[in-house]
């Protein structure tokens, strides 16, 4: 289980972050190890940050709502940063832990990203109010960062899909088999692929995507963020066209 956020005290807050982060301790928590068992859901939509992987909303009896009703701490909230599981840092090396089952040995930060707004832990919980409110049927999406030309990065929610709903037996970036029963990520134009697949190659620029970041590796269209805090394809002119 957790070691919850250190509630050390803290100097006066200023600001429009005052009333929204009056209560967020600022130090590092280190936390101990808790199990996992094959089924358990972690119950967190989480996205990636230079830090480590910012919590964006907590679901009902997942393993982190369950540790916070078992602990007379400060909780696990939205905007804490996870920046380490099991001595792994980085965002896709802390994903790639979180999905294995056993022992987790996390550690959480409340320092919000060098760039981060005055209201990161505000406009973090909106979000996560927002993604609560538009997933239907227990699917959670998948949360990226993604960029929108001119306007900077911005979280996005990938959908999820079953499988064997859309007529998938292969990701074709890794090319391993999908058991029809596999939980996906579908992109705006319908293909999907492994979660960690697809967020890996939208998000990172190299030899990997050839050069083509955002864009699916099949169809090659490009995703960016949609107003409602989903995704959407990009709408290119043609080559030659106006």
């Amino acid at each position: 289980m957790f070691q919850g956020p250190d509630a050390a005290p803290q100097g006066p807050s200023s600001g429009r972050a005052a009333r929204a982060d009056e209560r967020v301790p600022r130090r590092r928590v280190v936390g101990s190890c808790f199990g996992r068992g094959r089924g358990d859901v972690l119950g967190a939509g989480l996205g990636n940050t230079d830090k480590g992987a910012v919590i964006v909303d907590i679901q009902e009896h997942g393993l982190f709502d369950l540790w916070n009703r078992a602990h007379d701490l400060p909780p696990l909230r939205p905007g804490l940063i996870i920046t380490e599981v099991n001595g792994s840092t980085g965002y896709w090396d802390i994903l790639g832990e979180l999905q294995r089952p056993g022992l987790l040995s996390i550690r959480v930060s409340a320092e919000p990203p060098w760039n981060a707004g005055p209201n990161w832990f505000q406009e973090i919980t909106e979000m996560g109010k927002t993604l609560q409110e538009t997933t239907w049927g227990g699917n959670r999406p998948f949360m990226v960062r993604l960029e929108q030309d001119g306007a900077g990065d911005q979280f996005s929610s990938l959908s999820t899909v079953r499988a064997g709903d859309c007529g998938v037996d292969q990701c074709a970036i890794c090319m391993d088999d999908v058991a029809p029963d596999e939980s996906l990520v579908q992109l705006p134009c319908r293909h999907a692929f492994h979660a960690l697949c697809a967020a890996r190659w939208l998000t990172q620029p190299g030899g990997h995507s050839r050069g083509k970041r955002q864009r699916c590796p099949l169809c090659c269209q490009k995703v960016v963020p949609s107003p409602g805090g989903g995704c959407d394809v990009a709408r290119e002119c043609p080559r030659g066209g106006a």
